[in-house]
């Protein structure tokens, strides 16, 4: 835990800060942390009303760790349903030269 960022030590919970050992809590509320200073909020107080994005995204940037990963992971993809609705995957028909103007791109050679 000593060379853990000021800001993971911030969120840590009190058990995981007197044992000195590694959790997983930490871990996930990491993730959280992460999203929340994404959105332009890293505490989460006034994440509602600056993010912008949709109240199933904020909720689950602001609720707590299950404490398993799966669990944690499962209601983030319920989460991005509920916010924005099914995935929906467009084939774009680019090529390398049109990503990425005026790079020389390696052509295949089959």
């Amino acid at each position: 835990m000593i060379s853990a960022p000021s800001e993971v030590f911030s969120i840590m919970p009190p058990d995981v800060r007197t044992s000195k050992l590694g959790s997983i809590h930490t871990d996930l509320e990491s993730i959280r942390a992460i999203g929340r200073e994404l959105l332009g909020d890293r505490h989460g107080s006034k994440l509602t009303s600056v993010s912008g994005a949709p109240g199933p995204i904020t909720e689950w940037m602001l609720g707590a760790t299950s404490g398993k990963a799966v669990t944690d992971y499962t209601g983030w993809g319920e989460a991005l349903t509920a916010g924005w609705g099914e995935r929906k995957f467009i084939e774009m028909k680019l090529t390398a030269d049109e990503v990425y103007p005026g790079v020389k791109t390696a052509k295949a050679d089959h």
